[in-house]
């Protein structure tokens, strides 16, 4: 009776102590306690990651339909002459990318966005200036264009959260026509 009492006593819990096995059991418990938290933490990594994918993708796909906005825009300044020729053409490249940003944005679980957005205006305007100022600015906010294009595609490549299969379309096709528009644009100029 006396080590039921002083088992009772302050600082000692109302309960007998644990075997090892119950230890162990105990142990168990914590263990797959942890394991269930890690794996909470995976899956709210990986919706991040996804989110941030999502976000790197359609940020890259409002920066192609800038510029199959700003390229419309810049077409009508050239109605008629050789130049239009090429800048259709570079118009329908911008098109092609924006459709393939728009399949990775889908295969990631996101909705793709639709319009231009504020880097959208803001080339537009810029574009609309060098309408008004002639051939040759126009042609030089083109490349400015293309020039800003190339570095989010950089930094897209940079971004851990971009999936592989985005990277390898950047890479293999995305970044180096933006090159060969450049090379196209430049030769308009001389």
């Amino acid at each position: 009776m006396t080590t039921r009492a002083s088992a009772n006593s302050p600082g000692n819990p109302p309960w007998p102590p644990l075997s090892p096995p119950r230890k162990r059991a105990a142990a168990g418990n914590a263990n797959r306690s942890s394991a269930a938290s890690d794996k909470i933490s995976k899956q709210t990594e990986k919706m991040i990651n996804k989110e941030s994918n999502i976000k790197a993708l359609n940020t890259l796909l409002r920066g192609e339909i800038s510029a199959v906005e700003t390229y419309t825009q810049a077409i009508e300044k050239f109605t008629g002459s050789q130049e239009a020729g090429t800048l259709q053409s570079l118009k329908a490249e911008h098109q092609e990318s924006a459709a393939i940003l728009r399949q990775h944005v889908t295969q990631a679980g996101g909705t793709p966005d639709s319009g231009s957005g504020a880097w959208g205006t803001f080339a537009q305007a810029v574009e609309g200036t060098a309408k008004l100022l002639g051939e040759s600015a126009a042609l030089k906010a083109l490349v400015e264009g293309e020039q800003h294009g190339i570095k989010e595609y950089e930094s897209a490549l940079e971004n851990e959260d971009v999936s592989l299969e985005a990277k390898d379309s950047i890479r293999d096709s995305l970044l180096p026509s933006l090159f060969d528009h450049i090379a196209s644009l430049e030769s308009l100029r001389v």
